[in-house]
């Protein structure tokens, strides 16, 4: 289910479309399934990272209406939860967006790891 809220709020991730219209749908997205979907993006450490949005159901007013453009790198995270918020599931990567969508450029494949 992750994978598919990964994919799924990836393909926003276009210039022109807001911060909010990706907001909105990750947090739809878990409505009805029975799981909490919130958000996590963050800058990719460059010393520049607005707007940061850690895992969470709300997101600031002028953090919504920040627009993507071409050009933009960032780390995206979004986050699934049990309803009862004691577990989670995150995996993300890096994403530079461009004019034709995004490109993710981290190298790790989704999914669990079994460390012998």
């Amino acid at each position: 289910m992750q994978r598919e809220l990964f994919e799924g709020s990836l393909e926003l991730l276009k210039p022109g479309n807001t911060f909010g219209e990706v907001v909105d749908y990750i947090l739809g997205f878990g409505k009805g399934r029975g799981v909490k979907s919130l958000v996590m993006i963050k800058g990719p450490g460059l010393g520049e990272e607005g707007p940061f949005g850690a895992p969470t159901g709300s997101v600031r007013p002028e953090a919504r209406e920040v627009h993507f453009q071409a050009g933009n790198a960032l780390v995206w995270k979004p986050t699934i939860y049990s309803e009862d918020m004691k577990t989670n599931y995150i995996w993300g990567s890096c994403v530079i967006v461009h004019d034709s969508g995004p490109e993710v450029v981290g190298k790790r494949s989704q999914g669990l790891i079994s460390i012998q």
